[in-house]
């Protein structure tokens, strides 16, 4: 399996994370980027070189948020298998060697990660590079979507966590119930209208 042969995982995950429920995932993650920015600015409000570091620091911060969820989305979906590979044998559908869980999966999560990995830090990068060359709307712009996209990528694997849930036990947690349904109240009073307008 080559990196060419998984381009298709790579721009499908990019799609979801920005179409998930009508991209309400957009709503619920750009005020933690910008609140994220804001707290930043205020604590460096007197460091000489804060236009460069801050972008950097959101996101950093954000990716670090966003791998300790995707490792605990990894182990959810690893157990998830392994659980539903044990009911499939115990049912008959599935033959005794075959194991529960495929390469494939684990190259798309690997995929995954390094895709918002670098779309994250190359638009601190880039907000960072346009910082210095004080130019006035770019270095906030691309400074936000870092972290956007961070927290988005967050909240989709926060997603997924709750559906490898109740696959391992029939049910989710509260905390992705409620998760769920902020997700489709946005959709349904927001970005339905939004969408409506055009």
């Amino acid at each position: 399996m080559t990196p060419l042969d998984q381009a298709p995982t790579v721009i499908l995950f990019a799609k979801k994370i920005f179409t998930f429920q009508n991209g309400a995932l957009i709503v619920m993650a750009a005020p933690g980027s910008i609140t994220l920015a804001g707290i930043f600015d205020v604590l460096m409000k007197d460091t000489p070189i804060k236009d460069v570091v801050l972008p950097l620091l959101v996101g950093s911060l954000c990716l670090v948020l966003y791998f300790i969820i995707f490792l605990l989305d990894f182990r959810s979906g690893v157990r998830a298998s392994k659980v539903q590979a044990a009911r499939a044998k115990a049912d008959n559908e599935m033959p005794e060697d075959q194991h529960f869980f495929e390469s494939g999966k684990a190259w798309s999560s690997i995929y995954k990660i390094t895709v918002v990995f670098l779309i994250v830090m190359w638009s601190s990068i880039f907000s960072a590079i346009f910082a210095i060359a004080g130019l006035p709307v770019l270095p906030t712009f691309f400074m936000l979507a870092a972290g956007t996209v961070a927290i988005m990528a967050t909240l989709f694997d926060c997603y997924s966590i709750g559906e490898n849930q109740k696959k391992i036990t029939g049910k989710k947690s509260r905390i992705f119930i409620w998760l769920e349904e902020k997700g489709n109240q946005i959709d349904e009073g927001f970005t339905k209208k939004i969408k409506g307008l055009f």
